[in-house]
């Protein structure tokens, strides 16, 4: 039995794989949502999760970040493309490595066993958005769009 629940958000290559292994029911261990398309249902997934695990290996900047910050949600993301621009790793996200399933779940187990540096790290991310929303305007008004739409 697994200590925690996983919830899958998005698409991708592995989708049907993964639904018909684990299927949805909300008592598995693992929950495949697949693309959520509603903002509000997006959100709330952010609320109720302790982590954000973004383990891209090719990004801009993407506004995924943003949102989960916002939500107060602790980051581990990748360091590539537009990322490693705003985001400081233990300072408002904690860096994983791509392709390492072993290593993200490492670096979860040990985040996960230090309270204080999670709240910290959360702390300091949600300040950077804040910062980033007053700083370009155009973020904010976006962000607002998406969030109201």
């Amino acid at each position: 039995q697994f200590p925690f629940r996983l919830s899958l958000v998005g698409g991708g290559p592995l989708h049907d794989d993964l639904v018909e292994r684990y299927g949805n029911s909300p008592t598995a261990p693992i929950q495949v949502k697949g693309p959520i398309t509603d903002r509000t249902t997006l959100m709330r997934a952010y609320e109720q999760s302790d982590f954000f695990v973004f383990p891209t290996q090719h990004e801009g900047f993407p506004r995924v970040l943003y949102e989960a910050m916002i939500k107060s949600t602790l980051v581990f993301t990748t360091m590539v493309g537009g990322i490693p621009g705003l985001m400081q790793p233990d300072k408002n996200c904690i860096a994983i490595p791509g392709g390492s399933a072993s290593a993200i779940a490492d670096a979860i187990v040990q985040t996960s066993s230090k309270p204080a540096h999670m709240q910290r790290i959360v702390d300091a991310a949600l300040d950077t958005v804040i910062d980033v929303l007053t700083k370009h305007p155009t973020h904010l008004l976006a962000l607002r769009k998406e969030l109201d739409a």
